[in-house]
């Protein structure tokens, strides 16, 4: 058996739902699944397959995990005091069906206008091929199966091929979130917004996680995502952003800080590439994120635009954080105090 903390890809059928909670944060349920093993034959051992019965554990927030269908689940065994064995999955996506009863319902539940009694008949002139068949040659499959018209078989067809991008969108979206402290929610919401081009969204800069107020997705979480991806840690919206953190996470109870704070802030977060305070700044107050004011001695200080900002406003504030220049035209920042 694997290490628990060795995470590892099961395909399975599902035959029942044993538990779900009503706000889809937790769901048991029966599987079966081939596993290899080893027996002892007369002239020796040989491998070979045997239909085998567990149980899964894991988050389906969606509800998409239904008895007959099958999945690929991604995630760890582990050892149950009371129920034994079970898979524990922190992803899923749905697979292409290799049974008579899970093609049957996948068919039912994703190929619009193809019920059990024209599914039936797709899997006994295609058996497991069915699904890739209706998906492919459409026109082909019309004219073979009873009942199935060639208008039917077209929509179905595009329903089938957008199913498979998903799915790979989806085991992207897990690639890139999975196991960072981001709630299961968040992928269901980036396909929403994004469709297919949410993994991409995410390479690019997923620092529009923080400014579009995605759950879980706090600066700190979302920095690291953010290097781990490769993405320049010098970056001048980085540099932003890090102000901002600093000053919102402050607990000192202040309001305005110095300019010369920024350079300490900065070093505390950025230790390990250059920094520039003064052009992090006026990206700051370009992108209406921050402000500057001077007290009456001339002391230059700086803020969260709007201290007491409301959280579903902060979008709205850095909008076009994220398209702007590396290099800003400088405005009174007081720049020759970080000299």
């Amino acid at each position: 058996m694997k290490s628990a903390k060795q995470k590892t890809e099961l395909l399975a059928r599902v035959d029942s739902i044993r538990f779900r909670s009503e706000d889809g944060g937790f769901l048991v349920a029966s599987i079966s699944y081939d596993k290899t093993v080893e027996v002892e034959f007369p002239d020796g051992k040989r491998e070979t397959t045997r239909r085998t019965e567990s149980s899964i554990v894991g988050a389906d927030p969606a509800d998409e995990i239904a008895p007959g269908l099958e999945f690929r689940f991604f995630g760890h065994w582990q050892e149950n005091p009371k129920f034994g064995l079970q898979f524990s999955f922190s992803q899923f996506v749905k697979a292409e069906p290799s049974t008579r009863i899970s093609v049957v319902a996948y068919l039912r539940k994703n190929a619009p206008g193809v019920g059990p009694a024209i599914g039936g008949r797709l899997w006994d002139q295609f058996g497991p091929d069915a699904v890739k068949q209706l998906r492919t040659k459409p026109e082909e499959t019309a004219s073979l199966i009873k009942g199935l018209t060639i208008e039917r078989a077209l929509e179905a067809s595009k329903a089938l091929g957008d199913l498979v991008e998903l799915e790979t969108t989806k085991i992207e979206l897990g690639g890139l979130l999975d196991g960072r402290g981001f709630p299961k929610s968040i992928e269901a919401l980036l396909l929403k917004r994004y469709g297919l081009k949410a993994p991409e969204r995410i390479r690019r800069d997923p620092f529009f996680l923080l400014l579009e107020n995605y759950p879980g997705a706090g600066f700190q979480r979302v920095d690291k995502l953010y290097l781990d991806l490769g993405l320049p840690p010098a970056s001048l919206k980085r540099q932003t952003l890090c102000l901002w953190n600093c000053i919102k996470t402050d607990r000192a109870g202040h309001s305005w800080f110095p300019v010369q704070v920024a350079t300490g802030k900065l070093r505390e977060s950025i230790s390990s590439a250059e920094i520039n305070p003064a052009k992090a700044l006026e990206l700051g107050v370009r992108s209406k994120l921050l402000a500057t004011r001077r007290d009456e001695n001339g002391n230059l200080f700086f803020t969260i635009r709007d201290f007491d900002y409301d959280e579903n406003r902060l979008a709205e504030y850095v909008r076009d954080l994220l398209e702007e220049p590396e290099t800003v035209e400088s405005i009174e920042t007081g720049k020759a105090v970080f000299s």
